[in-house]
């Protein structure tokens, strides 16, 4: 129940991933010779410099027409002076507390039958954070729009044509000028133009963060309340019943000492889902003690980049994930800071009939097939422990000693880590390495949502009255998903080759 109400909490939480506006529209120089190429008049002319766009396939960039179909030139000059009022626009809306700099990328046009499948935008550097594109005024088009999910994709190729149930759209006027950014690993495509011709300009757009750790409004108002430095104004009547009812009594008496510092605490969503965990601790900590957990998980609903390193920079957090990241420091203070991991999600199915292997299900679509849970894992390897030698006892080095957090596994404990049949195991022997010591604080719906392919309706989607008790037919059709043999991280495509040394991966 606590992983459900909180998921509950979650899902009614803003969780913004995209902004758009319009501007003046740039204008668009030959790279060469200086001179303006004038558009549409001049669409020739751009086109003369360009080249068919390749795509990242893992760690090559090839050029596959059957998956991105469009052309591309960096040879040009594009100079936009409203830029730097756009780039306050997505601080404002998407990374507050961040100095953005944006760097031109390129120019795409889209021809008529041009299209984009399904991809997420490959980083160019450990800052890189969003994608700014902006319309160069070739004229109207029919088709060309940018279609984005918020499901992940996985390494399954037909999840390159699979739209969720309600897709978010932006599409430009075609005059010049409008303008859409969104965050580099947002599942999205674009659709094949029809008529016309879709012209636009694309920004690499780096976040530069301060130093430390996120900071949340709620935790600097909190700060600035104890140490006095906001002046004193006495709140009474109906405010102060309400801080009594939403804080401990003693934290009333501090935040009640400024309007400024009250508003700001109960304006936060970080703060308002910490104060119903502190409401919730004593049914917390007993379920803790029963599970024998020693911290608090969270799977977040968005993939990031790691860039070579062990666990994510909080800053890079987003959306929800950023709110519930905050949540936890407040709740959590003094017991230091919460850790973003990697971790791996495995998608457990039960088959229809014994009589088929896992690969055949596949090919077939999995029919009467249904995902029954999921496993949270440290790491997923292929037979590392055949690979040791064990009587009644396993004992461990090496990766394996690292991974198990234990010297040594009990033949049920093996068997726990072998307990999965995902989707094409095959005849593969594959360990899932749990986090130990972990309370999940989310439910199935949750892990539904946003961990299988196909996610469920918004009517589903926001009925509070669901449980995890959901109807076969909704899980037969999301079972879809799946990881290719032994590698469990995704997504296939990216849009260029650097996209491999930027893998975007599940974290915790």
């Amino acid at each position: 129940k606590f992983a459900k109400d909180f998921s509950r909490i979650l899902r009614q939480l803003p969780d913004v991933f995209l902004t758009s506006g319009h501007s003046v529209a740039p204008s668009v120089n030959h790279g060469s010779t200086g001179e303006q190429i004038m558009l549409p008049t001049q669409l020739s002319d751009l086109i003369s410099l360009c080249s068919a766009a390749p795509c990242g396939k893992a760690l090559q960039t090839v050029v596959d027409k059957s998956v991105r179909c469009t052309l591309e030139t960096a040879h040009v000059k594009v100079d936009w002076a409203a830029l730097p009022e756009v780039l306050s626009c997505v601080t404002n809306a998407l990374t507050p507390n961040a100095s953005l700099q944006a760097h031109f990328y390129k120019v795409l046009v889209y021809r008529p039958g041009d299209f984009f499948k399904y991809h997420h935008d490959s980083k160019r550097a450990v800052e890189h954070l969003l994608t700014l594109t902006v319309d160069l005024g070739a004229g109207k088009c029919d088709g060309g729009d940018t279609v984005f999910r918020q499901g992940a994709l996985t390494r399954s190729d037909d999840d390159l044509d699979t739209d969720e149930d309600q897709p978010i759209t932006w599409k430009s006027s075609g005059e010049g000028g409008d303008w859409c950014c969104w965050f580099t690993s947002q599942p999205h495509r674009v659709a094949a133009v029809t008529q016309g011709y879709r012209v636009v300009a694309m920004f690499d757009v780096l976040a530069r963060f301060p130093e430390g750790l996120p900071k949340s409004v709620a935790r600097r108002a909190w700060t600035s309340i104890r140490l006095g430095s906001t002046g004193s104004l006495p709140l009474v009547g109906q405010v102060a019943q309400l801080l009594q009812w939403s804080l401990c009594p003693a934290d009333a008496v501090n935040a009640a000492r400024t309007c400024r510092g009250l508003k700001e605490l109960l304006s936060s969503a970080s703060m308002l889902l910490c104060q119903w965990l502190r409401q919730e601790s004593i049914t917390l900590q007993s379920i803790m003690q029963i599970s024998h957990a020693h911290r608090l998980g969270l799977v977040l609903q968005n993939r990031y980049s790691f860039d070579g390193q062990l666990v994510v920079n909080p800053w890079h957090l987003r959306g929800r994930d950023r709110i519930a990241y905050e949540a936890f420091e407040l709740f959590g203070a003094g017991a230091g800071p919460p850790k973003v991991s990697s971790c791996k999600v495995v998608h457990e199915t039960l088959f229809s009939s014994r009589s088929q292997s896992p690969r055949e299900y596949l090919e077939q679509g999995f029919p009467g097939c249904h995902t029954v849970r999921f496993r949270v894992a440290r790491e997923v390897t292929c037979g590392l422990i055949d690979s040791l030698h064990h009587n009644d006892a396993l004992k461990l080095d090496g990766e394996a000693l690292n991974l198990a957090g234990m010297p040594t596994l009990s033949e049920d404990e093996i068997d726990v880590l072998r307990s999965t049949n995902t989707e094409l195991d095959d005849d593969l022997r594959h360990e899932c390495w749990p986090f130990r010591g972990v309370l999940w604080a989310c439910d199935r719906n949750y892990m539904d949502t946003h961990f299988l392919k196909f996610r469920r309706s918004s009517k589903q989607t926001a009925d509070d009255s669901d449980d995890s008790d959901d109807s076969d037919d909704e899980a037969d059709e999301a079972s879809n998903s799946g990881s290719s043999g032994s590698r469990f991280e995704g997504p296939l495509w990216g849009n260029a080759s650097m996209f491999a040394l930027f893998w975007y991966k599940n974290a915790v």
